[in-house]
């Protein structure tokens, strides 16, 4: 799976999701880059100025939670990308107040 660096939506204007990386496929469990990922997730989420109890940032961020306790850090990695598209869509409809 390669994830994209860089993302462009509608009323966002440039948004990094290089944190992501490109090939989780190939990854052992790492605790701490788990925790990153997710904390960088949220960094998105809350730069955006989303919030995270929405249903479609919270189911995702919740598959995060499930794959970190599974020690899955592909599922980790692709539910923080879920989280981070999720954010975007939420606020190029809805943009912060």
């Amino acid at each position: 799976m390669h994830t994209p660096r860089h993302v462009t939506a509608p009323c966002v204007g440039h948004v990094d999701l290089g944190f992501l990386g490109d090939d989780p496929s190939v990854e052992t469990w790492c605790q701490d880059k788990a925790i990153w990922l997710m904390v960088e997730a949220d960094d998105q989420v809350e730069g955006l100025g989303c919030r995270g109890t929405h249903p479609a940032i919270a189911e995702p961020a919740r598959h995060a939670a499930e794959a970190y306790y599974r020690r899955d850090l592909a599922g980790v990695r692709k539910a923080c990308v879920d989280v981070a598209v999720a954010a975007l869509r939420l606020q190029a409809v809805q943009p912060a107040t």
